[in-house]
């Protein structure tokens, strides 16, 4: 069984979001979402009414999805102090 919970929107960038790409943000806004399936948490981004796998950069704060239309990157400095909230809430 799948839980599926929304974070709420992030704001996406179309390059990643490093040293003087700030400006890189697309004007597009996704919808997060945390599942939980079988124990294991997983980040998904509902873009366009597609969910997609959010993957995790080298940047702790920064995160990835492949998209149809290409990669989108979105920030959430607090995102993993959510995820720790969650599971300890499970």
């Amino acid at each position: 069984m799948e839980d599926t919970f929304s974070l709420g929107n992030v704001l996406l960038y179309g390059e990643f979001p490093g040293k003087g790409k700030e400006n890189s943000l697309t004007g597009e806004m996704a919808e997060l979402f945390i599942s939980k399936i079988f124990g294991v948490t997983v980040l998904k981004l509902k873009y366009e009414d597609v969910l997609y796998p959010v993957q995790t950069t080298n940047n702790c704060e920064i995160y990835r999805a492949q998209t149809i239309k290409g990669e989108k990157y979105f920030k959430n400095e607090d995102l993993d102090d959510l995820i720790e909230a969650i599971k300890k809430a499970k």
